[in-house]
């Protein structure tokens, strides 16, 4: 769902079709303030080359594919999918911003609408805008091809950012309509509700807050990743979804992970799953050694035997 945004929102077009578009003057630069440089969200977790993907929170069993442990896995997965399209969202809106604006005046510069890619049924527009002392609103916004008229415009994007005399400079939001997007370009923009991406850059630890809202299923997901200056790191999920791995029956369970790493790599998983199909609360931990491997699994429910032992987990307690 994360790696679809990008595509869906078709931002390599936007930075493409608004490179043609140049203004006499270029005065933009407390405009390029908001968004951070791309090298500020270069952000990593310790991996091994070849970890394969997960696709569900299921308890129990390491990755049968690769034998790494299924949390860290799984942890490494959420980590990648966070940075990749906070990253990949924010160095475009960055590539945009770099260019000509198109116009500009006191209070706003807005970039496009290029002719974007010849393929792509979608032309764009970027426009941030000077709200107060060095804060700044920018929008994304889309609209058909073949249209002329300014009330086509959808806003796929919204977010606030900062300037450098700001106390939060390099901090920011921005919101995704999936639905929007969805509506501009239907056969890439598959998803529905909004996604909302909090970042939090000016100091360590970094943090990445991402709250995903589906419409209309009562489904709802967040995950804060938080990344430390030495390479050390955690993830923290909350959920309400279906944790089927294979044929979701509709039920929705509630769903707490709290999944640490040090600089090392290893690392621990404690998650907790009630509601939906699980009668009773079930707790589950798994730690993983510096190779990725388990080192330690539990569950309350005996849906794995217990291996290793807890005091292999780098981490010795679970924190919720």
């Amino acid at each position: 769902m994360l790696r679809r945004t990008v595509v869906a929102l078709g931002l390599w077009s936007a930075a493409h079709g608004a490179l043609g578009c140049a203004a006499k003057t270029d005065e933009g630069d407390k405009f390029r303030e908001a968004l951070p440089a791309t090298s500020d969200v270069n952000l990593s977790v310790p991996r091994s080359g070849d970890a394969t993907s997960a696709q569900t929170l299921a308890i129990g069993s390491s990755d049968g594919t690769s034998g790494y442990a299924k949390f860290y896995t799984f942890t490494r997965n959420v980590t990648d999918g966070v940075d990749f399209v906070t990253g990949a969202i924010l160095g475009t809106l960055w590539l945009v911003v770099h260019t000509h604006p198109t116009t500009i005046d006191e209070h706003q510069a807005t970039w496009g609408p290029g002719s974007g890619d010849a393929l792509s049924p979608v032309v764009w527009r970027l426009t941030v805008k000077e709200v107060g002392n060095a804060v700044f609103d920018f929008e994304l916004d889309g609209r058909p091809k073949a249209s002329t008229s300014e009330t086509d415009y959808l806003a796929v994007l919204t977010g606030r950012g900062y300037g450098k005399s700001h106390p939060l400079h390099r901090d920011g939001f921005f919101l995704v309509d999936n639905d929007a997007a969805r509506q501009l370009d239907p056969d890439r923009a598959h998803d529905h509700g909004t996604t909302k991406i909090t970042y939090q850059l000016h100091a360590w630890p970094a943090t990445l807050a991402v709250e995903i809202r589906p419409t209309p299923a009562p489904d709802w997901l967040d995950i804060t990743v938080t990344h430390q200056q030495d390479g050390s790191g955690a993830v923290d999920i909350d959920a309400l979804t279906d944790v089927e791995p294979v044929v979701k029956d509709g039920n929705l369970e509630d769903i707490v992970m709290h999944s640490r790493w040090a600089n090392t790599g290893a690392g621990r998983a404690d998650v907790q799953i009630s509601g939906g199909d699980v009668s009773t609360l079930v707790k589950a931990t798994e730690c993983w050694s510096t190779s990725f491997f388990r080192s330690y699994y539990t569950d309350s429910a005996g849906l794995e035997p217990t291996v290793g032992d807890p005091s292999a987990c780098v981490f010795a307690d679970a924190q919720f």
